[in-house]
């Protein structure tokens, strides 16, 4: 402190420190000699480097270099903003964005350094009410004031404990949302339930069994596979008629086609033997109807 003093510097030197000195250390500090104490070298490092500080000030080369780097840190955020989920990111690490600028605003004016985040003055000032108004009454320390809908700490950890207990680790959001408003556990709505959800971190799809592929059906012959289905037309006077069909898959034939009163399983069958009496194809032949393909063998 006294190097600092002695230098003119001590605007450097935190608050709280300046205010235990007193005036007439303060006074006798500036005047002392340079070698009274020990570790007067570091008061020569940060003499030269307090000189070198003011003379990158001062040259207008070296600022229009320093302004080029922070041209292109500017250029490289801004891309960087259009990535999906960087918004998220620098919102989980607000404390310490914060902080950073807090601490060089004195050097960077806060409009320049949110651009570097890519967020507005009203995101960062509500970044900045969470982290300086914190308050333990809240499960996330926010301001009970400033935001005074919030939950409990205890509903927040009935939340938690739903959906962390083993027994409905596959089950969906709203599932164990259900479940706990059943063991009236919890007693608001389902909206509010996937917020706090998404705040604590259960924001992922919970069912975890793979989903169903399906691929296009292929033939690649004639008589190969054989699809059959019934459609129900209506004519002028009011009567239903089901139209039963029977389709070579690869050239589109149709091997078979009746008319009934109603779907028939009967009427397929028909249209079944009739086509292997005339076409004879070569067994097996796959079958296909509803979604369900099966493979009949001759008889």
């Amino acid at each position: 402190m006294k190097h600092y003093y002695r230098l003119g510097i001590e605007d450097n030197l935190p608050e709280r420190l300046k205010a235990l000195v007193s005036n007439s250390n303060k006074s006798r500090w500036k005047n002392e000699p340079e070698d009274k104490y020990t570790g007067c070298d570091v008061a020569v490092y940060i003499r030269d480097e307090l000189a070198l500080i003011k003379r990158v000030g001062q040259s207008p080369a070296t600022r229009k270099v320093l302004e080029g780097y922070f041209s292109l840190c500017d250029t490289f955020f801004t891309i960087a903003g259009r990535i999906k989920g960087i918004g998220q990111v620098v919102a989980d690490h607000k404390e310490r964005v914060v902080n950073t600028i807090e601490r060089l605003k004195s050097f960077v004016p806060v409009e320049k350094a949110i651009k570097a985040f890519n967020i507005s003055r009203g995101t960062y000032q509500h970044y900045k009410t969470l982290v300086l108004n914190k308050c333990d009454s809240s499960y996330f320390l926010w301001c009970v004031k400033k935001y005074p809908h919030q939950l409990l700490k205890s509903e927040i950890r009935r939340i938690r404990a739903y959906m962390e207990d083993p027994r409905y680790v596959y089950w969906s959001k709203s599932s164990v949302y259900l479940r706990a408003v059943r063991d009236r556990s919890i007693s608001f709505c389902p909206s509010i339930g996937y917020k706090y959800c998404k705040l604590l971190g259960y924001s992922k799809n919970r069912c975890l069994q793979p989903k169903k592929t399906y691929t296009s059906l292929i033939s690649r012959e004639p008589n190969e596979l054989w699809c059959a289905d019934a459609t129900l037309f209506k004519t002028a006077d009011g009567v239903r008629h089901y139209l039963h069909f029977l389709i070579d898959h690869y050239s589109k034939k149709v091997l078979g086609a009746g008319i009934e009163n109603s779907s028939s399983g009967l009427a397929i069958k028909s249209l079944l033997a009739a086509a292997v009496a005339r076409y004879k194809p070569d067994f097996p032949v796959i079958f296909l109807t509803d979604g369900e393909a099966k493979t009949a063998t001759k008889p």
